[in-house]
C-alpha cells in the first residue's frame, strides 16, 4: 500500500513541475511536497490505529504478575522472561508473601539462562546467593547451592574476574550460614549435647576444608562462637570462641561494639568482661568514634581501672557538645558514674 502510494506520488512529480515558467514551478513543488508529508503522515496514522485494534496494549509485566501470577509463571517456565523479569517475579512473590511454591523453579530459570559469561558477572550470583537459602532447606549433611558451588569450581576464573577482595567477601558472607541450616540449635528448649554439636559442626567444616581450605579456619572460629556452645551453659567455651574470632576475624567496628556493650550489660564475672577491652581497642583503630571512647571508659571504670576511664572519657569530652543527644546522655552518665568512685 505505502508503495503505491509512494509511486503514484512520484508518477504525479513531472506534471507538478514546469520548467519554462520557473517561479510556477517552485510554488508548486512546494504544495506537492506539503501534500506528500500531509499525505504520509496519515498513511503512518492509520496503520497504527489498525495495529493498535489489532494487537491491545499487554498490561506491564509488574502488572501481570501482580494480577495474574500463574500467567507470569507459565511464561518463566517457557523461558519467556529476561533476568531483570524474573528477580522482580521472585522478590514480588517474596515481599508479598504469596506462592513460595515458585521460588524454587524461579530460581532454577533464573540459573538456566545464564552464559558462562553471564554467571562471571557478580550481579548475578549476588542476586542468586541471595535467596539461595529460600530454596536449600535443611542438608543432612549441609550442600552449597548451585550457583554457589558453580563458583567455588571456577574460583580461579571469579578471583579473576571479580578480584581478590569482592570474591573473599562474597565466599566469607556466604559461609556466615545460619546455625539452623547445618542443624545446629545452640538455644533450643532441649539442648543437644555438646559432643553432639561438636560432631554436627566437624560434619559441615570437613566440607568447607574439602573444598575451600583456606577459608576453613575462619568459618571454624565463626560456627563455635555463634552455633555451637550456649552462652548460659558453656560460659568459658563460649566467650573464648568469640573472643577468638572477634580479634581474629570480626571487620566491622559496630559489631565489636555490640558484643563489648553487651559485656557491659550483662551480670558477669570481670574476666568475661576484659575480653571487651581488646574488641573496643580493634573497634576503636577501624573508626575512632567518639561513642567508642565513651563505650570504653564505661567498661574500664567496671573493670576498676578509674584513673584510665577518667583519662579515657576526657579524650571525648571536647567534642561531646556537637554530639547527639544519647551520645550525650552517655557520656553523662559515665562521667557521674567515674566521679562518683572512690
Amino acid at each position: 500500500m505505502l508503495a503505491f502510494f509512494i509511486f503514484n506520488c512520484i508518477t504525479f512529480l513531472p506534471c507538478c513541475v514546469d520548467i519554462p515558467n520557473q517561479k510556477l514551478s517552485i510554488m508548486s513543488y512546494q504544495h506537492f511536497i506539503a501534500a506528500l508529508v500531509v499525505a504520509f503522515l496519515l498513511f503512518i496514522g492509520t496503520i497504527t490505529a489498525q495495529k493498535a485494534k489489532e494487537n491491545p496494549i499487554l498490561p506491564t509485566f509488574e502488572q501481570l504478575v501482580a494480577n495474574d501470577a500463574p500467567q507470569a509463571y507459565q511464561l518463566a517456565i517457557n523461558n519467556k522472561l529476561n533476568f531483570e523479569q524474573l528477580e522482580f517475579f521472585i522478590l514480588y512473590e517474596l515481599e508479598k508473601k504469596r506462592n513460595f511454591d515458585y521460588i524454587d523453579t524461579l530460581y532454577t530459570t533464573y540459573w538456566e539462562q545464564l552464559t558462562h559469561e553471564d554467571k562471571l558477572k557478580f550481579k548475578h550470583i549476588h542476586f542468586l546467593a541471595e535467596y539461595a537459602h529460600l530454596i536449600q532447606g535443611e542438608y543432612e549433611p549441609y550442600q552449597f547451592s548451585t550457583s554457589f558451588a558453580y563458583v567455588v569450581q571456577h574460583q580461579t576464573e571469579y578471583k579473576k574476574a571479580w578480584g581478590d577482595s569482592l570474591y573473599n567477601r562474597f565466599i566469607l558472607d556466604y559461609l556466615g550460614v545460619d546455625c539452623i541450616k547445618i542443624n545446629l540449635h545452640p538455644y533450643a528448649p532441649k539442648l543437644k549435647p555438646i559432643d553432639n554439636r561438636k560432631q554436627k559442626a566437624e560434619t559441615f567444616l570437613s566440607m568447607i576444608k574439602a573444598n575451600l581450605p583456606d577459608y576453613e579456619p575462619h568459618v571454624r572460629a565463626y560456627v563455635y562462637c555463634y552455633c555451637v556452645y550456649n552462652r548460659n551453659v558453656e560460659k568459658q567455651a563460649y566467650y573464648d570462641a568469640l573472643n577468638n574470632y572477634l580479634t581474629k576475624y570480626e571487620t566491622e567496628p559496630e559489631q565489636l561494639i555490640i558484643y563489648a556493650d553487651e559485656l557491659i550489660e550483662a551480670d558477669i564475672e570481670l574476666k568475661y568482661k576484659k575480653m571487651g577491652l581488646n574488641w573496643i581497642d580493634k573497634a576503636l583503630k577501624l573508626d575512632n568514634d567518639i561513642a567508642f571512647i565513651i563505650c570504653k571508659a564505661e567498661l574500664l571504670y567496671q573493670l576498676g581501672k578509674i584513673s584510665k576511664a577518667r583519662k579515657t572519657l576526657s579524650t571525648a569530652q571536647p567534642q561531646i557538645d556537637e554530639e547527639e543527644e544519647w551520645i550525650k546522655t552517655r557520656y553523662q552518665k559515665v562521667e557521674k558514674l567515674i566521679n562518683s568512685a572512690k
